[in-house]
């Protein structure tokens, strides 16, 4: 009876030790596992002033700015505002910073999905005549992908028959200007039951015209020139894989040289295959990218007097 109940209560506790996909460590505000894709992210339009349209000199000037966070990532950010005529519109020379974050976990959230700036600072308009201006907008924002995955885990890669090593092992990735397009991996015997799994991970950046991929600090950089702006032309991208209930921090992905594409490769040590029971060999997880997006728009504007 004693041995009866030795082996049941073994068998609870390695049923326990299974991880479910509901157990995978979730971030709130985001996708995994249940991503739709695409290439979006946050989108930032002037609404005023208007493109070739007037702005009187008896007014007061503040610019309206929608904000939409149109991925699958929670963003933070800032609107830098640059251009303007010093000696005509006083609050709003310089670099003007408007700071920002969108969530898409709380439909409750004053910032749920989008922004309306429409009450900012009026300053008056120090002209006695017309002129052409040009106001020029940065929208720099901290995101993250997600690139969903399911991995055959096992001690035999070559003869394994529940499932197979080869092939590209993503199953979506999430909507955001950086798109994860294949996961593949490797799998290496290190003795006994274990085993070092190795995940190859490609990335594309999905930048337009005027946009591009930079660093997570400099989303927080108050100045509208970055100093990679003046000969350092590489961009760096935080990595990390969540298997099994754990997070494994997996270093940076670089993009040289303004290159669309890059690679990284995640080394995970000593998985004990020996505890994987009930035949199970495949398993789910998510690779996270963590990055600055910047993109600039201007709008020329003229002042009327009146």
């Amino acid at each position: 009876m004693k041995k009866i109940l030795l082996i049941l209560l073994l068998l609870v506790f390695l049923v326990g030790c299974q991880p479910q996909a509901e157990d995978i460590e979730k971030t709130p505000g985001t996708c995994p596992f249940d991503c739709k894709g695409g290439n979006a992210g946050v989108t930032a339009t002037i609404h005023y002033p208007t493109e070739g349209g007037n702005i009187y000199t008896s007014d007061r000037f503040a610019p309206v700015i929608e904000v939409v966070d149109e991925g699958e990532a929670n963003a933070e950010g800032m609107l830098l505002l640059t251009g303007l005529d010093a000696e005509t519109f006083g609050s709003y020379t310089g670099c003007y910073p408007i700071n920002f974050y969108t969530v898409l976990d709380d439909p409750d959230d004053q910032y749920y999905e989008k922004i309306i700036f429409d009450d900012l600072p009026q300053t008056s308009i120090s002209s006695e005549k017309g002129s052409d201006q040009m106001m020029t907008m940065y929208t720099r924002y901290a995101y993250t992908t997600y690139g969903v995955y399911e991995v055959c885990l096992t001690g035999d890669p070559v003869n394994e028959a529940n499932c197979k090593v080869t092939g590209n092992k993503l199953d979506s990735s999430s909507s955001g200007p950086l798109t994860i397009t294949s996961i593949t991996e490797e799998i290496s015997k290190i003795g006994g039951n274990a085993i070092t799994l190795r995940l190859h991970v490609d990335a594309q950046v999905n930048a337009g015209r005027n946009e591009k991929l930079i660093d997570i600090e400099d989303t927080t950089n108050p100045e509208c020139i970055l100093p990679r702006d003046e000969g350092i032309d590489f961009s760096d991208v935080e990595v990390d894989v969540v298997l099994l209930g754990e997070r494994h921090d997996c270093g940076l992905m670089r993009f040289e040289n303004g290159e669309g594409e890059a690679t990284v490769t995640c080394r995970i040590e000593n998985l004990d295959t020996s505890v994987f029971i009930g035949g199970q060999n495949l398993y789910p997880g998510y690779v996270e990218l963590n990055y600055g997006f910047q993109n600039i728009q201007s709008v020329g504007f003229n002042i009327a007097k009146g």
